[in-house]
């Protein structure tokens, strides 16, 4: 009984060994647990515990910097221009002291992409801002104002400044010229030499071709030649081109070239040529008339073959020998006729042939009734009220020879 008792004492002394190894286990779990709380704790309370990753610092930095340059006007949204305008050019025609007024001329951006506006202001010395004169919407040319007499010159500005800017966003820096005050200076009293007009062409109400002026020899006091249409001698009306000196080659002329037919202006009687500086424009320049007398010298010969066979059409060579000395024929009007007098009422004009040069006629119906090529002489002055006729023949296949007749002259 003894041993058995001393066997039962045992077995309960190793489990009361493994119960306190158990309580050892769940106390070890227990500060563990506590442990995982106390760190759950620390991430989730704010203020406690750790910092946020350096990643997550970067991309809040990142975003912030964002914002403060979108608001400052950087990034996506500025439109600021990045082309000047290449001139500015302004004389004051105002006598009185402190005012000015006259012809303001932008020259514009060698490419207005990245802007809408130019922008016209008063400036110091400095080159700075002192108040805007004016805003100027691009037209795809250069920009030609006429500012009223009597505006007045702010106090400390000695220049003009031309920024360009697109949706109210304007470059920080511009082109600036001196502001002249007419009254503290004086008119150019040089003029151009001349103005050589032999190349250029006005037909029909059209005006095309070159004119070319003849600089100065003494340029000391110019600082730009303009080309004006006018009403007179003297009297500019409308501008047609200006030529600063920096964009001319030394000893070089000028030629304008019409790259296309124009209407000649109504009003135009004369083309002018002033010279200007920063003081304003010379009262008296040179001119030449565009009205020159209108021919009286007829044709020698009329040349005219049919080339299609097509009843009703004509078409072919023309032939005008002018007179020997042709005094101011510059070509010939060529008009088709009921007879060697009388033009046709409907589709009348046929072609404009230049002086000593021949001309093919297109294909031309014939109205009912043409008998006649009637040929006029003409010039810058207008058309002669006399001409030349030539009888017409339709040719057909089976008749084919040159008409060859002296005019028929009518006056």
């Amino acid at each position: 009984m003894n041993r058995a008792d001393g066997r039962r004492q045992t077995a309960d002394g190793r489990r009361q060994t493994a119960d306190g190894r158990r309580q050892t286990a769940d106390g070890r779990r227990q500060t563990a647990g506590q442990n995982f709380q106390h760190e759950k704790s620390s991430h989730c309370r704010p203020g406690l515990g750790r910092t946020e990753s350096g990643l997550g610092q970067f991309f809040r930095l990142l975003l912030v910097a964002g914002l403060w340059l979108t608001l400052c006007g950087f990034g996506v949204g500025d439109q600021t221009p990045t082309e000047k305008a290449r001139g500015l050019s302004f004389m004051d025609t105002d006598p009185i002291k402190g005012f000015i007024g006259g012809s303001l001329i932008i020259r514009k951006a060698k490419s207005e992409r990245t802007l809408d506006t130019y922008y016209v202001y008063w400036g110091n010395n400095a080159d700075q801002e002192i108040a805007e004169l004016g805003r100027f919407y691009k037209t795809g040319g250069d920009i030609q104002r006429t500012l009223s007499s009597g505006i007045t010159i702010p106090q400390g500005a000695t220049r003009l400044i031309v920024k360009t800017g697109k949706n109210d966003y304007i470059m920080d820096d511009g082109i600036n010229i001196p502001l002249v005050d007419l009254s503290e200076k004086s008119y150019p009293v040089h003029t151009a030499r001349g103005l050589d007009v032999r190349q250029l062409v006005i037909d029909m109400g059209q005006v095309s071709g070159s004119v070319t002026i003849e600089r100065s020899e003494d340029e000391s006091d110019i600082t730009r030649y303009y080309l004006y249409w006018a009403d007179s001698p003297e009297n500019p009306v409308s501008n047609i081109m200006y030529a600063p000196m920096e964009m001319l080659k030394p000893g070089e002329n000028i030629t304008f070239i019409f790259q296309a037919k124009i209407p000649l202006p109504s009003y135009a009687t004369h083309l002018l040529v002033l010279t200007a500086n920063d003081t304003g424009m010379m009262k008296n320049g040179i001119s030449i008339s565009l009205r020159e007398p209108v021919p009286t010298q007829l044709p020698r010969e009329i040349m005219f073959q049919d080339l299609y066979s097509e009843s009703g059409i004509i078409g072919g060579d023309i032939g005008i020998f002018p007179p020997r000395e042709p005094h101011n024929i510059r070509h010939y009007h060529i008009y088709l006729g009921i007879d060697a007098n009388t033009r046709v009422t409907q589709n009348t004009f046929v072609a404009s042939v230049p002086v000593n040069s021949s001309y093919f006629i297109h294909p031309t119906a014939l109205p009912a009734g043409t008998t006649h090529l009637l040929v006029y002489p003409a010039n810058r002055g207008g058309e002669s009220s006399m001409h030349a006729s030539v009888p017409l023949v339709d040719i057909t296949p089976e008749v084919a020879n040159s008409i060859q007749l002296g005019p028929f002259i009518n006056c």
